[in-house]
């Protein structure tokens, strides 16, 4: 009986931590211009993160090498 009521209690908390998740930013970067290809696609990647994420993941994106090496 004491492993149910501890296996509940366990359970009872898991659930409620799910209810509590926060938006969490990416960084991506490349060191391709701001107007290349490789820019393009990594904007429609973001977007696409946004979207299946609902909003939950965002991706940051630092083209033309900002971060450095």
């Amino acid at each position: 009986m004491q492993i149910s009521r501890t296996l509940f209690i366990v359970a009872a908390a898991t659930i409620g931590m799910a209810s509590t998740v926060h938006a969490e930013t990416l960084r991506l970067a490349h060191a391709s211009s701001s107007s290349s290809l490789i820019q393009q696609a990594a904007v429609l990647f973001a977007e696409a993160v946004k979207e299946q994420s609902g909003g939950d993941l965002t991706v940051q994106i630092f083209p033309d090498g900002q971060l450095g090496d």
